[in-house]
């Protein structure tokens, strides 16, 4: 029997700007969420949405020529995870992905909900930046230091972020960050 998962590639104008895991066509969802945004935004709805497909529907809007892209196929999911994660790794300066890919963030299909999902992500985008390599914050450092460091990060995106006519998030809950951080539930200080 094959193995169904895949590791997979969104090319734009002939460059790869996004890797990613899949299986059963998953490589096809993004330009249809981007058609989605695309259209929604168009009669004035405020959508918010990850940095790649606000890329990938600004490229679509400007008539780049978008393909998806099977770069290695018939992979256990344990494989799909470590070729993602080098792929991503090489291609790194380039790509518009927002993670390291790997399971550092959940899968699509995963347990976490859409709604907690969104509120990590800009907070593990952040801690990636703040922590090289990989986002990794010494337990030394207490929750509320990092989502006050997060907090400050956001601020100067939440500028970009109006300055283009798009809503700006909010700072992270003290919850959010100790989640994001994947440490054991204690009490606020």
């Amino acid at each position: 029997m094959k193995n169904k998962y895949y590791v997979y590639a969104i090319i734009v104008d002939g460059a790869i700007k996004y890797v990613g895991k899949g299986s059963y066509g998953r490589e096809k969802v993004h330009l249809k969420l981007v058609l989605s945004i695309v259209r929604r935004r168009a009669v004035g709805e405020v959508v918010r949405t990850s940095r790649f497909h606000n890329e990938l529907a600004k490229a679509w809007l400007a008539g780049s020529t978008i393909e998806e892209v099977i770069l290695h196929s018939d992979l256990t999911e344990q494989q799909a995870l470590r070729l993602e994660v080098k792929e991503i790794k090489r291609r790194r300066k380039t790509l518009w992905n927002t993670h390291s890919g790997g399971e550092n963030f959940g899968s699509w299909r995963g347990t976490m909900s859409p709604k907690r999902r969104y509120q990590q992500e800009p907070v593990l985008r952040h801690l990636s930046r703040l922590y090289p390599p990989g986002g990794k914050v010494p337990d030394r450092i207490p929750t509320e230091t990092v989502r006050q460091q997060v907090a400050a990060a956001l601020a100067h995106e939440n500028e970009e972020l109006i300055h283009r006519g798009e809503p700006a998030m909010p700072a992270p809950s003290w919850e959010t960050v100790h989640r994001a951080l994947g440490r054991d539930r204690q009490r606020r200080k």
